[in-house]
């Protein structure tokens, strides 16, 4: 519902912004929703915060996005779409890593 995407866009965001207060260069970030028993759906997931870490990535010097054993595929793909990535980032294939 609309409450939990809000919720999930704030939470990545008071991370984001908390990184980028204290001097973080390098963040690895789980998809809300998604590990430790998370019920959030991958795709729904990673489809919420995605204009956000496209936002707020370049930020960084590394961001990594950790998901579920065997979604790395659909998250990468997703997140940092091929096209679009390839002329802005390098992307790790161990999980949706984006490195400038």
């Amino acid at each position: 519902d609309d409450s939990t995407l809000q919720d999930m866009i704030a939470r990545v965001e008071t991370a984001i912004f908390h990184c980028l207060e204290v001097g973080v260069r390098r963040v690895v970030l789980s998809l809300p929703g998604t590990l430790n028993g998370g019920s959030h759906p991958v795709e729904a997931a990673t489809m919420a915060v995605r204009t956000t870490l496209w936002k707020y990535a370049g930020k960084f010097e590394s961001f990594t996005v950790m998901c579920p054993p065997g979604t790395a595929h659909l998250v990468r793909e997703k997140v940092f779409p091929a096209a679009q990535a390839k002329s802005l980032f390098s992307v790790d294939n161990t999980f949706g890593k984006m490195i400038r």
